[in-house]
């Protein structure tokens, strides 16, 4: 059963369809890298090397397959932070894995891997999860624009709730990542109020509530991307996680990357 409320926008389909056959876009410094130069041995040399330096690519950069309502959204909580003139909020960075996350790993040598996290799984453009997030330090809150692609159907037309999920698990932990350090998901509870249609533009917005010893309480909405509608409405509890063991679980991934290296 469809609610009423909701539109399936099938024509926005075919057109995430088309972009669905284009590559997601490389950065400046990855197509130099990946190139070389002709003349310079030394350059060519580094681009075919498997342990290179290279910055990994952050997914939550504008490509060709976002909407203008997509984008608005995107300028106008760019304009709150430093990168566009504002102050107060952070725009977050989104690596295909989160280990690289890590200022630690990401300057150390890397050969490429197969392991990728969930919501940045494809190169295809529009395909799967589009999304950028923005935080605020002050305001304990993490706001996420989001726009599904076709991969991500559940009932013919909308996202399926199990995505929606794992969208809001990463957004909802982020927040509480950056309000309590490392933590972990203990519960999420969610309630479905009406589906989010591919293709359309949403905003998570995600808050911490309250700290209390190890448990961090947070709350996360998805809403239209005018807000005059709520999708879902979701309570999570997240525990921090002892920095030792943090330490402890760093040095057996780093240890088992080596080996793999050899």
């Amino acid at each position: 059963m469809l609610w009423p409320r909701t539109i399936c926008r099938w024509a926005a389909v075919p057109r995430i369809l088309a972009m669905m056959t284009r590559p997601r876009s490389v950065p400046l410094q990855s197509q130099r890298a990946a190139s070389g130069d002709a003349g310079d041995p030394a350059a060519a040399a580094a681009a075919a090397s498997p342990s290179a330096h290279a910055e990994p690519h952050d997914y939550s950069l504008p490509n060709s397959s976002w909407t203008e309502r997509t984008m608005a959204l995107y300028r106008a909580y760019l304009a709150r932070t430093p990168e566009g003139g504002g102050s107060g909020w952070t725009r977050l960075p989104s690596y295909n894995r989160t280990i690289l996350h890590e200022a630690e790993y990401r300057a150390r040598p890397r050969k490429p891997r197969p392991e990728r996290l969930l919501t940045r799984n494809t190169e295809v453009v529009g395909a799967g999860f589009e999304y950028a997030a923005f935080h605020s330090g002050a305001e304990r809150r993490t706001v996420c624009i989001f726009q599904p692609g076709p991969l991500l159907e559940g009932f013919p037309g909308f996202v399926h709730g199990g995505a929606l999920a794992a969208l809001i698990d990463g957004i909802a932990g982020t927040c509480a990542r950056n309000v309590a350090g490392m933590i972990m998901t203990a519960n999420l509870n969610i309630d479905y109020r009406s589906p989010v249609p591919l293709g359309s533009t949403v905003l998570l917005d995600a808050c911490v509530t309250e700290v209390d010893g190890k448990k961090v309480y947070t709350t996360c909405r998805v809403l239209a991307h005018d807000e005059s509608a709520v999708h879902t409405d979701c309570t999570a509890l997240f525990i921090v996680v002892d920095e030792v063991k943090i330490r402890h679980l760093k040095e057996i991934f780093l240890r088992n990357e080596e080996r793999q290296k050899a």
